[in-house]
């Protein structure tokens, strides 16, 4: 799909930037033909698999800002390190 592909090349790129940060990729901009297409295309199955490659997407950042979200909570509660405990 359109954005799996896309993430493959923005991680080349920020594999290869000293500072990832300096990398802003415009989301918006490059989702825009999608959400015209979902409502605009002349065809249903148009519009459809517009819609379907939206929502995967949004899933897939969801799913990324939670597992982001899941570290950084462990990291401030300590619990990685009860985890590491229980494994000995």
């Amino acid at each position: 799909m359109y954005f799996e592909e896309l993430e493959k090349v923005l991680d080349d790129v920020r594999a290869r930037l000293e500072d990832a940060d300096d990398l802003d990729v415009p989301m918006e901009e490059i989702r825009r033909p999608f959400v015209v297409l979902s409502t605009d295309a002349t065809t249903k199955v148009l519009r459809n698999k517009a819609k379907e490659a939206l929502k995967a997407h949004e899933m897939e950042m969801a799913a990324m800002a939670n597992d982001s979200g899941d570290e950084d909570e462990k990291a401030l509660t300590g619990e990685e390190e009860e985890e590491e405990d229980d494994e000995e």
